[in-house]
């Protein structure tokens, strides 16, 4: 089974093609698909995206080459679906990627939420923090990469808020610090953050306890 990291790391384990498993564009275009999964995208799109300076034959031929060292490094992995104009991404059972996980546990979270049932809500929206592992392809600046950076970030931060919500409406007020720490990590500017972990750990008895200061 292959596993593909994209959230605070950029590689594949389990591939046999060890000399590709550092090559940013070809993780990056897996990025890109896998982050509208059972969507195909336009060659002529992605071309345009990851090239935007290049002429669009320049982009399609960079393309040709990072599709060739993605099949590669997938080998026969039926989760790159290849068509003459397009490609999609599918979840497939031998390819676990990360933000993949991270935005179906975020679905059934929002699902629980809507229907009420804070155990689930609580289940999946904790499996999907412990998902985000950090930024989306870190070292990468792409727009593209900047914006769904960003996207994945709020998402995240919002998830703690309803985790902290929920834990503390139990009354387990250690599991709601641990996760307003989290937040306060994701958004360490954001000084309602750090309001909230305070009224936590005083709620908690913890007032001496220490809290990060805003950077």
């Amino acid at each position: 089974m292959l596993e593909v990291a994209l959230l605070g790391e950029q590689y594949v384990a389990g591939s046999t093609a060890t000399n590709l498993l550092r090559s940013s564009r070809s993780i990056a275009l897996l990025g890109f698909l896998a982050l509208h999964a059972d969507a195909p995208q336009p060659r002529q799109l992605l071309a345009a995206t990851f090239w935007p300076d290049s002429t669009e034959q320049q982009a399609r031929t960079n393309l040709r080459r990072e599709l060739h060292h993605l099949r590669v490094l997938l080998g026969d992995d039926p989760s790159l679906v290849v068509e003459p104009a397009t490609l999609m991404w599918r979840e497939w059972p031998t390819c676990r990627v990360d933000v993949c996980v991270f935005h179906r546990e975020r679905q059934l979270a929002r699902q629980a939420l809507v229907a009420g049932d804070d155990h689930l809500m609580l289940k999946h929206a904790a499996a999907a923090v412990a998902e985000y592992h950090g930024d989306l392809l870190p070292g990468m600046f792409d727009d593209w990469v900047l914006n769904e950076r960003e996207t994945l970030r709020n998402e995240c931060v919002a998830l703690c808020d309803h985790l902290v919500a929920g834990w503390r409406g139990v009354g387990d007020t250690r599991k709601a610090v641990e996760y307003g720490r989290i937040r306060v990590r994701l958004e360490p500017l954001e000084e309602v953050g750090y309001r909230s972990l305070m009224e936590l750990q005083a709620d908690a008895g913890g007032r001496h306890q220490h809290v990060p200061q805003m950077r």
